[in-house]
C-alpha cells in the first residue's frame, strides 16, 4: 500500500512539473535522472 503511495506521488510531481517531462522527454532531462536514481 505504501508503495503504491509512493509511485502514486512520482507520476503526481512528474505531471505537475510539466518542465522536467518536457527536458527528459527532449532528451537534454540528464539533470534530472541522478535525482530519480539518488533513492535505492
Amino acid at each position: 500500500m505504501f508503495l503504491s503511495l509512493a509511485v502514486g506521488l512520482l507520476l503526481f510531481i512528474r505531471l505537475s512539473s510539466q518542465d522536467n517531462s518536457v527536458s527528459i522527454i527532449s532528451g537534454s532531462g540528464r539533470e534530472f535522472i541522478p535525482a530519480d536514481s539518488s533513492h535505492p
